[in-house]
């Protein structure tokens, strides 16, 4: 039976570090099976056996192909699924009785219907379709909806900024967010978000739904945020331009369901959030990075529990000296004292009632190039992307008030330099087992294909080495594509000799 990622992640920290130790395993068989895709996601294990898709596109418009392979990464057998002229696939999630998916498709006079998809783990019998039903949201676009499912896979949620429909424009945005589960009990709750701003102008940012069908969504006013650079050192109330949406009842009781809006507030201006959902009492929690007034970079990082109701739990930390020090790293292309461009990745809640706060350094650089085309020099601008360092704030034991104890501070160094035409190489993917987290990334600045294995223990030790280098293996795994599908087992595409296969990395901590 499957089991999930984040209640793995709750278990994942114990009081006793083991030795370092992994086995890794690869399919046998390349190409995967769809030849015409060039995106590759494992869904998860259901009765030992995993789940894939292959898919051309992110949004599935061209359908996609479901593989299953047994417990050694051995090919069963796959299903090629047909999607219909504009449906978008927004969600793929496996459970013990099929494999569903949420899609949209983008009808006339902009009405937009959703549908809910089965197919059985056999991949043998044709699959099932529900309507879920047909709403009035305007000509939407791929960014205006997103989609999440419950921990325990029994429910499913959408959520969309839309701003007219086929009735004339509406002044506001408004948010639509559709509450399901897996048998096709649906609800449906709107509302009109105080933004100013068009959808064109807002972005999402994460949205999670817990066992109880409660739904959180965060979004951000991208201009706002803009507009308040780290090196402008001024103060334009950055903590607005984070805006949460919580909706209750949408299923369960219309006439008592609810869509509540606010901003994140932390320290002075929030520079970076997200959202998570506890796999234990099931709150919803924001984390992230904040910045001081007048400050040119990040300044601290905080955690909140979005129910004051309960347990709650405000722990806002501002970075020492020291800790600026390794925040800033080698890599600061603006030379200043402050630690900058980092992203809030994953919060992880630890069985002693601490956290793990994961951020990743990540910014754009511009570089103008020169070429000749028959001797006239010809000028462009090519863009750089930066997967800078992996840093992991380790927050411990509640103390008086519910707040926490700042603990340490453990930086990765990682430097990795793109154009667009290596990108999906960069990042890096992460998996828990036992008393450490994992992190596996192609580390090529030196050598090309080679990868390699992070290994951040509960006692705070920190062990590198190469899962692969170049002289025993040629491969490049897509470490955003990755996932842990088991407790302590990744699965992940990798490249070999310009061919894909699966592979699967499981620790033995």
């Amino acid at each position: 039976m499957y089991r999930l990622a984040r209640q793995i992640l709750l278990l994942a920290f114990v009081l006793t570090n083991k030795s370092w130790g992994q086995s890794v395993f690869i399919s046998n068989k390349s190409q995967l099976n769809h030849r015409k895709s060039q995106f590759h996601k494992p869904i998860g294990h259901v009765n030992n056996q995993l789940y894939t898709i292959d898919f051309g596109n992110y949004q599935l418009e061209t359908g996609f192909t479901i593989e299953q392979y047994d417990e050694q990464l051995g090919y069963v057998k796959s299903k090629e699924i047909k999607t219909v002229s504009r449906e978008w696939v927004l969600k793929v999630f496996s459970t013990d009785s099929g494999i569903f998916w949420i899609s949209v498709i983008r009808g006339k006079r902009g009405m937009v219907e959703v549908l809910l998809t089965k197919q059985e783990l056999g991949l043998m019998a044709d699959t099932e379709i529900k309507r879920i039903g047909s709403f009035d949201w305007g000509e939407i676009s791929e960014k205006d909806v997103v989609c999440d499912y419950s921990l325990d896979r029994k429910l499913w949620t959408l959520a969309i900024l839309y701003n007219s429909g086929s009735r004339g424009f509406q002044p506001s945005p408004k948010i639509g967010v559709i509450v399901g589960d897996i048998f096709g009990k649906w609800g449906y709750k709107d509302g009109v978000l105080p933004s100013k701003m068009s959808v064109s102008e807002l972005q999402w940012k994460a949205i999670e739904i817990n066992n109880l069908g409660e739904v959180m969504c965060l979004y951000f006013d991208e201009n706002r945020l803009e507009k308040s650079s780290l090196f402008m050192g001024k103060s334009v109330g950055v903590s607005e331009a984070f805006v949460w949406i919580h909706a209750r009842n949408v299923m369960f009781d219309s006439a008592k369901s609810t869509i509540g809006v606010g901003s994140v507030q932390a320290v002075e201006n929030v520079r970076d959030v997200i959202v998570v959902c506890h796999p234990v009492n099931q709150q919803f929690y924001f984390a992230g990075y904040f910045q001081a007034a007048e400050s040119k970079g990040l300044d601290g990082c905080f955690v909140e529990s979005f129910d004051k109701g309960m347990d709650t739990c405000r722990f806002i930390h501002w970075f020492n000296e020291i800790e600026t020090k390794q925040l800033t790293g080698i890599v600061n292309p603006k030379r200043t004292d402050k630690p900058q461009y980092f992203e809030t990745r994953e919060l992880i809640p630890l069985d002693n009632g601490g956290w793990v706060l994961i951020g990743e350094q990540y910014y754009i650089t511009r570089q103008m190039e020169t070429y000749y085309v028959n001797g006239v020099p010809q000028n462009t601008t090519r863009q750089y992307f930066h997967f800078g360092d992996i840093a992991l704030s380790f927050l411990g034991l509640p103390f008086q008030n519910n707040a926490y104890r700042y603990d340490s501070i453990i930086v990765i160094r990682k430097n990795q330099v793109s154009s667009n035409n290596n990108i999906y190489l960069f990042g890096y993917g992460m998996y828990v087992c036992g008393g450490t987290v994992n992190f596996l990334y192609n580390d090529n600045e030196l050598e090309s294909n080679r990868i390699m294995h992070v290994k951040v223990g509960a006692d705070l030790s920190v062990e590198r080495g190469w899962l692969f280098k170049q002289e025993n293996i040629i491969g490049e795994i897509i470490p955003e594509e990755g996932k842990q599908t088991e407790y302590c087992l990744f699965t992940v595409p990798l490249i070999r000799n310009k061919e894909w296969y699966w592979m699967q990395v499981l620790g033995d901590d």
